[in-house]
């Protein structure tokens, strides 16, 4: 059915296909748990610090947790999808094909957000937490490396939230409660990261679902996702009082 079908159904709940989102729903929800808790594993941190040492120990963990991600929110949700007989990707908008719309809007939306990026970015608490990596001299290699698991990771990420998720419910329940699910579940699960960003993705989240619905493409949230996370990567390192960037880096650390 398509996503336009749903705004003038009377009823919110789709019984034909109820069972698809409380099917979806626990997978992306077991998906996120099983990552959270292997990334943050102490044993597991631990065991990278022994092997690696510092700093390569911190890449190499933050490495695997992005491999994990990968593992976990593509390559598990889109088996579990192409094994079902007469189901495909493209029945969560999730395809090859780029629009040029979807890189118009990704490019308008950024423009408004970036400078809010920039602002926030240099703030404490922001730098708490990122840059990914909280290595205190960065290169242009560095820099490559965390871009590219940005890039992997929200990929992945965005497949499974506004592709797979958002509309396993909007097939289910109609695009109302799917925007609340949606919204919900994304916030919740920001919540390790603090209540600023917890707070901060609902709005976030409710305009790339929107969008996603609008132009029929989960390009459009992907390609807005990444661009502001690599902003704020590159605008905390510049920003972090411990930090600075060199063309090359010869020593460690």
């Amino acid at each position: 059915m398509a996503v336009t079908d749903h705004f003038s159904m009377l009823s919110i709940l789709n019984t034909s296909s109820v069972s698809e989102a409380f099917f979806i729903i626990p997978l992306v929800t077991a998906s996120f748990f099983i990552h959270h808790f292997i990334s943050r594993s102490k044993t597991v941190a631990s065991w990278f610090d022994t092997q690696f040492g510092y700093p390569h120990a911190e890449v190499r963990l933050i490495v695997f947790q992005r491999l994990l991600a990968f593992l976990l929110f593509g390559v598990v949700p889109v088996l579990i999808i192409l094994i079902q007989p007469g189901v495909s990707l493209s029945d969560y908008n999730i395809s090859t094909e780029i629009s040029r719309t979807d890189v118009l809007y990704a490019l308008l939306i950024c423009a408004f957000i970036l400078p809010l990026v920039y602002f926030f970015s240099r703030k404490p608490a922001n730098l708490k937490t990122y840059p990914l990596f909280r290595l205190k001299v960065w290169d242009y290699r560095l820099v490559m490396l965390s871009f590219s698991l940005w890039i992997v990771y929200l990929l992945v990420y965005e497949f499974m939230f506004r592709g797979i998720l958002l509309y396993a419910c909007i097939h289910s329940f109609g695009i109302p409660a799917a925007l609340i699910i949606n919204i919900c579940m994304y916030a919740l699960f920001h919540l390790p990261k603090g209540i600023a960003e917890t707070l901060g993705a609902i709005p976030f989240g409710l305009v790339l679902c929107l969008l996603v619905i609008r132009l029929d493409s989960v390009w459009v949230a992907v390609f807005i996702h990444i661009i502001l996370a690599l902003a704020n990567d590159w605008f905390s390192m510049k920003a972090h009082p411990e930090m600075k960037f060199v063309l090359r880096k010869d020593i460690p650390g």
